[in-house]
């Protein structure tokens, strides 16, 4: 398996939706919030599907956002833990 980094520009989308999607939950707008996480998950998904995520993307990244649409998308509403 050849694995690669995210190009940076995609990586800086990434970083973008997920923080967008932070964004609209803390607002409340959990739907909204979803949308963006739903979107990340899928790029990041994608990368992992092809065999070309990093580990680090693959535990951080897609792992977050696996987490977030877990806790809080299935429906939209709150219910993310608080850091520690």
């Amino acid at each position: 398996m050849s694995i690669t980094i995210i190009p940076n520009g995609l990586h800086f989308i990434l970083l973008t939706l997920a923080t967008t999607g932070g964004n609209y939950y803390n607002g409340g707008q959990y739907a909204r919030a979803c949308q963006f996480w739903r979107e990340t998950h899928e790029i990041y998904s994608s990368f992992e599907r092809a065999g070309t995520i990093s580990e680090y993307d693959r535990t951080h990244g897609l792992a977050e956002m696996r987490e977030f649409l877990r806790d809080a998308c299935s429906p939209p509403r709150a219910g993310l833990r608080e850091s520690p």
